[in-house]
């Protein structure tokens, strides 16, 4: 999943909605092979429903999309802090399972 942010569509007023929907058709066209699924929110849109095999090829494919500012992969979690904790801890350690990851502070 990813969450994807763009610039000065946000700036165009009333004509915004047709804007996104024109980013949204060039994400989907350009990643027509992945069939991802898009969702406006917030003035953002994330990305789902790929293939983690395909995940390099769509970074590649998202950098090249006019009016994309950035991009990040997310994932989804329960909105409690504890949680949020454990969660990127599992994703640190899948990353970087050759160093150690200690959630505790050292005094």
């Amino acid at each position: 999943m990813y969450l994807i942010r763009y610039d000065e569509l946000a700036l165009k007023g009333q004509n915004r909605r047709i804007f996104e929907k024109q980013l949204i058709a060039n994400i989907r066209h350009q990643l027509k092979d992945c069939a991802p699924r898009c969702e406006r929110l917030w003035g953002r849109i994330f990305l789902s429903g790929h293939s983690e095999q395909r995940e390099e090829s769509i970074r590649e494919k998202l950098k090249k999309i006019f009016g994309i500012a950035s991009f990040s992969p997310i994932v989804e979690c329960a909105p409690d802090l504890e949680e949020i904790k454990k969660r990127s801890l599992e994703l640190l350690r899948e990353r970087h399972p050759e160093e150690a990851c200690h959630p505790e502070r050292s005094e």
